[in-house]
């Protein structure tokens, strides 16, 4: 065609065979091209070349596999040289290199993309860049060369490896790992080095590791590691770690002129936001021993060294940062944590060690150097602390020692806090250290004696004098920490001694020339439950322990001074609160000392004897004056672990002849019978006297559980018996003579059988509460009786609801509690059974035939006109049969007759009829059959119906 006027050119299109088979085995047939084979020369070359265009751009040359069907993948790419075989020439020949390059051009060179395509399910395709392995001896393997175009004017090409930005909906970004390979052979031989270098320029290129930033709250960013290789193979004993230099640029010019070295920088993130900026950590590795970390100023030109400077930078607003030095925790029990020296160097002789630790100030006088610690000076606040701290231990924490100079006279010790010039001085405080099993003690001791002839040194606690001798001197305090469990003990005692006996130990007041001497009190502290006071003598080895006296002093005028065992007063600030409760007051208690071998002592309490009237003992707890209730009062006896517990007897004295004497159990009832209303609702009180045992496990600390068995209540309406536990009894009488009866009627049986009748008698089990308080360990029991709600519908009369049952030992507590008085329920039964007796009455028996049984209604009055009807039916059914009625007299032996059976109506002016009929029916209705007896030998039984006659 024309060329500037005709078409496209035609297209070559070279295809395999279709397969039309059904089977996945049926494929498609190959395309090979092939070009010329050679014996000795070279074979024929392939070339895959696009259209030329004179005018516009050559055509492209594209290799790929057809897409794949619903089932399968795309096919594979391969582009591969041949093999190079030394077997049969014995020459050592390469195999072809493959060649991807694009064309040189006047604008810019074309790119080389390597893309693999995009995956939806599963992970993206790889893509792996791998040089030639060598199996030769000595032979180096194929390099991997990538490098960037190169530019004669400007700047050589960008060198990038990086992984694509995380979609939105992405976790991670791809990593990227630059190594080299490790050898197999663990004994010989280098792995590759790995280098970063910049090049070298007029300005030396810089070389930047930063790790990625975190965009998310509350998210770190990255981390930059740097770590030499390990040494030798775990867990053998040879092979160094490798070392990490991180070393600044030398200074190569002219001595002469002041060129300084790099600088060695290591910085601590920044923090733009209100946390803290990130620390600078520099430690050292792990094994049988840590390395060292060691940081030295080297040695100049001239012979000197430079300064290290550890300091904090300064703070504008608030505290500046603390320095700390510490040496690491030796976490076995042979190890020994390291030591801590600072010291100044020697002048002279370079093995003689200054003894001055910290800071030392050298004096041309002949005296010991001083030593100085002195924290910062404030001139608007508070100065700085000094602390003086030991080290921590497994077993036992380092101590802490401050000694004073020995010589001729030793040198004095001397602990004295700041004075004030405005306000309190400071204070002096000792305290020992905390402990899990036992905190530290402070011993504060006089020296021990060297000589029989002298005593020990005294030791001194005396509270500060008054300068000018008018106001009171210090207090002297002796007391033990704060605790919110419990504070620890104040123990004086005099020492232990192998002599007769031990020193004396006197607490008392001060004496006054002219005024009254002052008081000694032996208390405890307020607190929110106070503590106890114990006064005791000794214990002793033989004979009997010292004498415990608490007497009143004599008078000469006027009788002994009393002598009083009270608890104190409990606050009031809440008991005046209605439906409050106030404090209590502490508790009495009198006990006799334990004995495990005999018999402990006994307690008596008796009033004096007396020619006129003996005193009275009362045991009455305290009258309450608020709306809560008064004090209990409690007599037990001792319990046993193997025996009986003790008796309780309460016995009166012996009267005198004909005299009477008495034991009174009495609740004491109110006189005021008013309800109160409290907190919305009304509340009734009881007066109870209760009968219960206590159930007490010797091997439990839990307290005794308590079952009442027998409760007598007086209430406001009522007084009864309250029993959760049958009665055994031989008898029970009411009382039900005439003459405590009045207005006595005859009763309607009739309503009495009616209302029986209606009675709903159920079968039920007990709630868990209530078999507690029954006593029933059977949650399985069942009964029979009535619901008091559902007899209430028919006998009011037998229901008596309580405004409330209470019983505090079970926790139970019903409000309108329904009971029932089953004794006037079996009276109402007596009314019945004779009801029914009445329409079901049975003969008297006579000789030679037995009682007879008669069912009839009651007759009939001149008011009512008619009698009840009688009827006997069988149930109904709704699907099925129902039963059936058989009227039959009983049977005889061969010798007797039957009894007959008589079906007639009663005597009357005109009579009523009889009826045999089937009823109505959907189907077949049913039979009438009148049917005569069979004989076995005599004349069968006549059927026979007779019409009646009439004399008229």
């Amino acid at each position: 065609n024309s060329r500037h006027d005709g078409s496209n050119g035609g297209m070559v299109r070279i295809e395999g065979g279709e397969a039309h088979g059904a089977g996945y085995r049926d494929k498609g047939g190959d395309v090979i091209i092939v070009s010329g084979k050679s014996y000795e020369g070279s074979g024929g070359n392939l070339l895959l070349s696009s259209g030329k265009s004179t005018e516009t751009s050559s055509g492209a040359v594209t290799i790929r596999s057809e897409d794949a069907g619903k089932d399968g993948v795309t096919g594979d790419v391969s582009i591969s040289t041949g093999l190079a075989s030394t077997v049969s020439t014995g020459k050592k020949m390469d195999s072809g290199s493959i060649g991807i390059s694009t064309g040189n051009s006047i604008g810019s060179g074309g790119s080389i993309v390597f893309q693999v395509g995009k995956g939806h399910l599963m992970d993206g395709g790889d893509i792996k860049l791998s040089a030639g392995n060598v199996t030769g001896h000595s032979r180096i393997g194929g390099a991997v060369s990538i490098q960037s175009g190169s530019s004669e004017r400007y700047k050589s090409g960008d060198v990038v490896l990086s992984t694509p930005d995380g979609d939105i909906f992405s976790e991670f970004s791809g990593d990227v790992s630059i190594e080299t390979g490790s050898l197999k052979n663990k004994k010989y031989g280098m792995s590759g080095t790995l280098s970063l270098k910049g090049g070298s320029a007029a300005h030396g290129s810089s070389v930047k590791l930063i790790a990625g930033d975190s965009t998310a709250r509350d998210i770190s960013g990255g981390e930059i590691m740097l770590k030499a290789g390990s040494g030798g193979v775990k867990n053998r004993n040879y092979g160094s770690g490798g070392n990490i230099h991180i070393e600044a640029g030398k200074s190569r010019g002219n001595h002469m002129v002041n060129h300084r070295a790099g600088n060695l920088f290591l910085h601590g993130g920044e923090s733009n936001g209100g946390g803290s900026g990130g620390a600078v950590v520099i430690s050292s590795g792990s094994g049988k021993e840590s390395g060292a970390v060691r940081i030295e100023t080297s040695q100049g030109n001239n012979g000197g060294s430079s300064g290290i400077l550890l300091s904090t930078s300064d703070a504008s607003r608030s505290q500046s940062g603390d320095i700390r030095l510490s040496t690491g925790a030796a976490k076995t029990d042979v190890g020994r944590s390291g030591s801590i020296q600072l010291i100044a160097g020697t002048v002279g002789n370079e093995h003689q060690q200054e003894r001055n630790t910290y800071y030392s100030r050298r004096s041309n006088n002949p005296n010991g150097g001083d030593v100085l610690i002195s924290s910062g000076s404030s001139r608007s606040g508070d100065g700085g602390s000094l602390d003086l701290r030991s080290g921590e231990g497994f077993s036992k924490g380092g101590s802490l020692n401050i000694t004073s100079g020995s010589g001729e006279d030793g040198g004095s010790l001397r602990m004295s806090a700041g004075a004030s010039t405005s306000a309190a001085g400071g204070d002096v405080l000792l305290t020992g250290g905390t402990g899990h099993s036992q905190a530290g003690a402070v011993v504060i001791q006089g020296a021990a004696s060297t000589s029989g002839r002298i005593p020990g040194g005294v030791v001194e606690l005396k509270s500060g004098a008054v300068i000018n001798n008018e106001g009171e001197s210090g207090l002297l305090l002796l007391h033990s920490a704060s605790s919110v469990s419990k504070s620890g003990a104040v123990v004086v005692s005099s020492g232990s001694s192998t002599g007769p006996s031990t020193g004396s130990i006197k607490i008392g007041s001060g004496t006054s020339s002219k005024g009254r001497s002052g008081d000694a009190f032996l208390y405890s502290s307020d607190g929110y439950s106070s503590g106890s006071i114990t006064v005791r003598s000794g214990n002793a080895k033989f004979g009997s322990s010292g004498t415990v006296s608490i007497a009143s002093g004599s008078s000469r005028d006027d009788s002994s001074g009393q002598i009083s065992i009270s608890t104190s007063t409990s606050p009031e600030s809440s008991a005046n609160k209605r439906n409050s409760v106030g404090g209590t007051s502490g508790n009495i208690s009198l006990t006799t000392g334990d004995q495990k071998a005999g018999k402990s002592g006994n307690i008596k309490i008796a009033t004096g004897h007396s020619h006129f009237t003996s005193g009275h003992i009362s045991v009455v707890a305290s009258h309450s004056r608020s709306n809560h209730d008064g004090g209990d009062v409690a007599i037990a006896s001792g319990s046993s672990d193997t025996k009986s517990s003790g008796v309780i007897e309460l016995k009166t004295g012996r009267p005198g002849p004909g005299m009477r004497s008495s034991i009174n159990l009495i609740a004491t009832s109110s006189a005021d019978r008013s309800r109160k209303i409290w907190s919305g609702y009304e509340e009734e009180k009881y007066q109870e006297i209760n009968f219960g045992f206590d159930e007490v496990s010797s091997n439990s600390p839990k307290p005794a559980k308590r079952k009442l068995a027998l409760q007598l209540k007086k209430s406001i309406d009522s007084t009864r018996i309250v029993s959760t536990v049958p009665f055994q009894v031989t008898t029970v009488q009411y009382s039900s003579d005439i003459r405590i009866k009045k207005d006595i009627k005859d009763v309607e049986t009739q309503d009495l059988l009616d209302r029986i009748n209606r009675i709903q008698l159920r079968e039920y089990g007990y709630s868990d509460e209530w078999r507690r308080v029954r006593g029933l360990e059977d949650s399985d029991v069942r009964v029979r009786g009535v619901i008091a709600q559902e007899l209430n519908e028919v006998f009011p009369e037998h229901i008596h609801i309580l405004d409330e049952l209470a019983m505090k030992e079970d926790k139970i507590m019903y409000k309108d509690f329904f009971q029932v008085d089953k004794q006037g329920l079996v009276m109402d039964l007596i009314g019945a059974l004779q009801a029914h007796t009445k329409r079901f009455q049975t003969g008297k028996s006579k000789r030679g035939k037995t009682r007879s049984i008669a069912i009839a209604t009651l007759g009939a009055s001149n008011q009512e006109k008619e009698s009840g009807s009688a009827s006997i039916k069988t149930g109904k059914v709704d699907n099925g049969v129902s039963g059936g009625i058989s009227l039959k007299t009983g049977a005889t032996d061969r010798l007797g007759k039957s009894g007959n059976v008589t079906i007639e109506t009663g005597k009357a002016a005109e009579t009523g009829s009889i009826y045999l009929r089937g009823n109505e029916a959907v189907g077949n209705a049913g039979s009438v059959v009148v049917s005569s007896g069979i004989s076995e030998t005599g004349t069968g039984g006549s059927a026979r119906l007779d019409v009646g006659t009439s004399e008229s």
